[in-house]
């Protein structure tokens, strides 16, 4: 008797957790996902892993973002494999996810709503869930073109040495090139943040070299701009603990400090060879 009572019991419990998690992506509510368990998110999986959440596919998004708060590490994981869908992506050719997402205006609701959670979220580095947050990040993130043109220099620091090297070289100039003087202030914030990988930090900072365009005093044409920001580029060479990378920013900020271009030099010479103005007498 007490066995059948247990049994019926469990069977309750499963029933109940399934309802609930079905009927918060019903309601899109995210409040109910940032308090979920492991453990009635095992018991809900167990019971119907195919189709409990993965049949809603993109529409449980606005509820499952809710899971970036969950405090823990496990539940965040799991939710954030099932936010890639690897099932409606899996058939995908010659478009990315932010592409086909964007090209909807319907779906697109969905990319701003998961975008502004990764953005928003301070996923921690030793974290159990932080594979799959930077697959959310390579599958869902700005990509380069993107986050200097919106000024997202957090999105640029949590790029893959892969995505970003990719990213930038779908302009056959480069992205950083084209965009010139637009993406110096942008891709030099990126630099500070703390969880920048360092591939991705040296590949920005060879970047703003600008090897290919005559250097920096040819792409900010305005020194007392250029000084600002290799103030800021000595600022962050200070703070790094890596030698390699600080020789190599302290390098790039002498580029920008102390470079001089042509029109400049030009101007210079021209105003201090023009003769003083003599007002003419009435």
């Amino acid at each position: 008797m007490n066995k059948i009572l247990f049994l019926f019991l469990t069977f309750s419990i499963f029933a109940s957790t399934t309802k609930s998690i079905k009927q918060a992506i019903k309601d899109s509510d995210s409040s109910y996902f940032e308090k979920l368990s492991k453990q009635e998110l095992d018991n809900a999986l167990k019971e119907n892993p195919d189709t409990l959440i993965g049949k809603s596919e993109i529409t449980s998004l606005p509820a499952l973002v809710g899971v970036f708060k969950n405090p823990d590490g496990e539940v965040r994981k799991k939710i954030y494999e099932i936010m890639l869908y690897p099932e409606m992506f899996k058939d995908l050719k010659d478009v990315t996810v932010p592409e086909l997402l964007s090209g909807d205006k319907e779906l697109k609701v969905y990319l701003d709503k998961i975008r502004s959670a990764i953005y928003e979220t301070n996923e921690p580095s030793d974290s159990i869930a932080i594979s799959s947050y930077y697959a959310l990040i390579d599958q869902y993130g700005f990509s380069l073109k993107e986050a200097i043109r919106t000024k997202n220099s957090k999105a640029i620091s949590l790029m893959s040495d892969d995505f970003f090297k990719t990213s930038n070289s779908k302009d056959s100039k480069g992205i950083i090139n084209r965009f010139k003087h637009h993406g110096v202030k942008t891709l030099i914030t990126a630099l500070s943040f703390p969880d920048i990988s360092e591939g991705t930090k040296n590949q920005i900072i060879e970047a703003l070299n600008y090897k290919d365009l005559g250097g920096p005093e040819k792409v900010v044409l305005k020194k007392r701009i250029r000084q600002k920001r290799g103030e800021t580029l000595f600022l962050q060479a200070d703070a790094e603990k890596d030698e390699a990378v600080k020789k190599k920013l302290i390098d790039l900020a002498e580029k920008y400090y102390y470079a001089e271009n042509d029109e400049e030099v030009s101007k210079e010479i021209k105003v201090e060879s023009e003769p003083p103005m003599i007002k003419k007498k009435k």
